[in-house]
């Protein structure tokens, strides 16, 4: 048995929805439970209306747009309108109790962020029994798929697994499963965060003990950089559990944070393919890789900004530091560390404000936060980075043929960083990737 999870990209428009039917169909003897998300910008269109409508603004256009795509997939797809018909009455009465309220709390946003996920899997499960192969839509919640009530960015609770399993045993049509939603224990709809897809894929997988976990994209798999920055970038054939949790740490838009979890506690494989090339087998993500030591992929973390906190009667390791050190750490912020000295810290975050400000209530008087301006973390991952003795040399070889400055650097068993100015972070990529792979120039 495999998973095979299909992203909005994957299933845009009504064409692409029937490639997605075709390369599922040719896998039914490996009895595949699929994972989908909602059309192709559909969430971000869904949010979109949840914030208007909270702040008494227009939104019928914006229903209109998300009805029209739908009608014009369901009319591709030879699938009678009424198909949707919950979904589009949903769509009709929450905003407008959004609107009444005044509000946009986050359980009312989830609820209406779940339409894109149950109204996909009604057109796919529908476009397949309509050619004649068997398939059932099925809302996660529905087969098990239990959260906590972090609305927004929920988690699954232990006991879904078990629930998951005794729902999907022996089904004998193919399930067409909501990725990114579940419910929490009061019955209240929760999503997973971006790219929870990802994540439902892999714990359906988990709980039913899949021999492969496949995530369709766009792309030929995890790349050895993004090929945007560098058109030469390829394909990697194999990557480990550890170097795609670091290369998601430090950046990567490969899986969901929580993706890959489920999958290495029960040691299943992952492999991301690309729909428009179905015939490549992608990457496979699995335990080991059989290699000793190698540089994998280049990546890039944006959008932080280093700040410099000192205090003003210069720091005291024990007391001062430790104190600034466990405040940084707390809940609600979100920093980067990058470098501690007796006259204080250097250090980055991508949620300045929120972060920044809770710091700030909690030290005594006498700490001083200046702002030090944007920067990125460009990043070698692969296998045991730390004993090649020679990647922090060529990085800084690499740097050398240009004015790149390095702020920082760092290293640990599968990374080595430096930290740049954020206007220098494709530059860098480019140039470590031509040091580490050739031909980006």
């Amino acid at each position: 048995m495999i998973v095979m999870k299909f992203g909005g990209s994957s299933i845009a428009d009504s064409e692409r929805m029937k490639n997605v039917a075709r390369i599922i169909t040719e896998n039914l003897k490996k009895k595949p439970f699929v994972v989908i998300s909602g059309i192709g910008g559909i969430t971000d269109e869904l949010i979109a209306i949840g914030k208007a409508a909270a702040s008494g603004k227009s939104y019928a256009k914006m229903c209109g747009k998300v009805r029209k795509r739908h009608a014009d997939m369901l009319g591709g797809l030879g699938l009678d309108a009424s198909l949707l018909g919950e979904e589009m009455l949903l769509l009709e009465n929450l905003p407008k109790a959004i609107e009444r309220n005044g509000t946009l709390k986050k359980e009312k946003l989830d609820l209406l962020m779940s339409l894109g996920e149950r109204m996909s899997v009604k057109m796919l499960a529908g476009y397949m029994n309509k050619g004649g192969y068997a398939a059932i839509p099925c809302n996660s919640y529905e087969i098990g798929f239990i959260t906590d009530s972090n609305f927004g960015n929920a988690d699954v609770l232990p006991v879904a697994y078990a629930r998951i399993r005794e729902s999907c045993i022996g089904m004998k049509a193919v399930p067409v499963i909501t990725g990114f939603i579940g419910k929490d224990k009061s019955g209240n709809v929760t999503t997973l965060g971006r790219g929870g897809s990802d994540y439902t894929a892999c714990i359906v997988g988990a709980a039913m003990d899949a021999d492969e976990i496949q995530i369709w994209t766009n792309v030929d798999g995890v790349m050895t950089t993004d090929p945007r920055i560098v058109p030469s970038a390829r394909s990697i054939k194999e990557l480990t559990f550890s170097e795609e949790a670091e290369l998601e740490f430090l950046g990567a838009e490969t899986l969901h944070p929580r993706g890959i979890r489920p999958a290495m506690e029960k040691n299943i494989n992952v492999r991301i393919m690309n729909t428009l090339n179905p015939g490549y087998r992608g990457t496979l993500i699995k335990k080991d890789v059989g290699i000793s030591k190698r540089v994998a992929s280049i990546t890039s973390k944006k959008g932080m900004t280093l700040f410099e906190i000192t205090s003003e009667k210069g720091m005291r390791r024990g007391s001062d530091l430790g104190q600034l050190i466990s405040e940084m750490g707390k809940p609600g912020t979100a920093f980067d560390f990058i470098s501690v000295s007796r006259k204080g810290v250097m250090a980055a975050t991508t949620t300045a404000d929120d972060s920044l400000g809770a710091l700030v209530k909690s030290l005594r008087v006498g700490y001083v936060i200046k702002k030090r301006g944007r920067i990125a973390k460009v990043s070698v991952v692969g296998k045991n980075i730390s004993g090649m003795e020679n990647v922090p040399l060529r990085m800084m070889k690499a740097l050398g043929k240009t004015r790149i400055i390095a702020l920082e650097t760092d290293i640990s068993e599968t990374s080595c960083s430096v930290v740049v100015n954020e206007k220098d972070a494709d530059r860098a990529t480019a140039l470590f990737h031509d040091e580490f792979f050739g031909g980006s120039k």
